[in-house]
């Protein structure tokens, strides 16, 4: 006990006498630490600012009236053709996918709530890889395959309607693996087009 009390004593002789109490004691020592002011940018940028890094803002900047951007000395471009049609629109190509790029799957299902990978719904797909997708409406989709040829696709889509999977159809994918939101019909009739 006495050792703790011995303790106390110096510790609070080493707090008032050396703490922050304004005494002599406290400021010794700081003498040595010089006063850095806050750097305030008056040199041109052109002298500081590393190559990739903006300029910094320097009191002229903040004092300087806002400019009028300069008038430009360019003539506007004048032509008399029409304006090309998007590429969505033209008769090769589909959504902006030319028909190389076309790619489909098709879907088995779709249900507000996810499905397990042991759900009995993937019975007779076992071991098949199944692609699982958002939908806008917070559907997941649930489709299989990735053909870039529409009878092999189409094809397999009657094996799986022949496995239980009666409402498969063909959905359309671009080669970047977006879905193409145009009814299938009007996806068909474009690619089936000679």
């Amino acid at each position: 006990m006495k050792h703790y009390f011995l303790f106390l004593c110096v510790l609070s002789f080493v707090v008032v006498g050396y703490g922050c109490k304004g005494s002599q004691k406290a400021q010794g020592g700081m003498e040595n630490i010089p006063y850095i002011p806050p750097i305030i940018n008056d040199e041109p940028a052109a002298q500081q600012a590393p190559a990739n890094t903006p300029p910094p803002i320097s009191r002229e900047d903040i004092n300087r009236p806002p400019q009028e951007m300069p008038p430009s000395n360019k003539e506007p471009e004048i032509t008399n053709n029409p304006p090309a049609e998007p590429a969505a629109n033209s008769a090769d190509m589909l959504a902006g996918y030319t028909r190389n790029r076309i790619w489909f799957r098709i879907q088995i299902g779709a249900f507000k709530a996810a499905l397990s990978e042991n759900d009995p719904f993937f019975k007779q797909i076992a071991g098949q890889e199944v692609r699982v997708e958002r939908s806008p409406d917070n559907y997941y989709r649930y489709s299989l395959g990735w053909f870039n040829n529409y009878q092999q696709a189409e094809s397999f889509k009657n094996d799986l309607k022949s496995k239980g999977f009666g409402n498969a159809f063909l959905v359309a994918f671009g080669d970047d693996d977006k879905r193409i939101n145009v009814p299938i019909d009007k996806v068909l009739e474009w690619y089936l087009k000679p």
